[in-house]
């Protein structure tokens, strides 16, 4: 086990975030946004990226782009960003990461698991062709709020490049 954290919950900079990882002991980052708030990977100057990590000597955990934040009912946003996934996955392979996070969708009807089902055996499928996996975090604000209900929106959806990224946090806030 080793412990990483989400870095722009603190700072953009990368190198606050870097000297912050080191300073608390952390292991590895997990990357979304770096730089300007807009610069959400994989859309970050990964030069520069990859220079300061290997100074750093620091590996990624995962890249967290974003992804299934909005209402599972909303297919054309969720459609975008499956396809969207070959480019944060060649994005993974040019920087050595081999997990995407990825949300568990807005809160929203009983229905809507169906839909966030399908949305992530979409995004499993593209990892799967790309040797990666994705991690689906639960959230105290989305409509998979506890580990017993997470488990069941990736029963249903039922892919093997499809993990849990469980938050004891969340759930208990839940």
């Amino acid at each position: 086990m080793f412990t990483a954290w989400l870095t722009d919950t603190v700072t953009s900079d990368l190198d606050r975030a870097l000297h912050y990882t080191h300073l608390w002991g952390l292991d590895a980052v997990e990357l979304r946004a770096v730089g300007r708030p807009t610069d959400i990977a994989p859309h970050v100057n990964e030069e520069k990226l990859l220079r300061r990590l290997r100074e750093a000597e620091t590996p990624f955990a995962a890249v967290r782009p974003g992804l299934f934040e909005g209402p599972a009912a909303d297919r054309a946003l969720w459609m975008n960003e499956a396809a969207a996934l070959e480019e944060t996955f060649a994005f993974c392979d040019r920087i050595g990461c081999p997990l995407v996070l990825a949300s568990c969708f807005a809160p929203g009807l009983p229905a809507d698991f169906a839909l966030a089902a399908e949305a992530l055996r979409r995004a499993g499928a593209v990892a799967a062709r790309r040797g990666k996996r994705v991690a689906v975090c639960n959230a105290a604000d989305g409509l998979a709020p506890t580990g017993a209900l997470l488990a069941r929106l990736l029963q249903e959806a039922d892919h093997p490049a499809l993990a849990a990224a469980w938050s004891p946090a969340d759930a208990v806030e839940a």
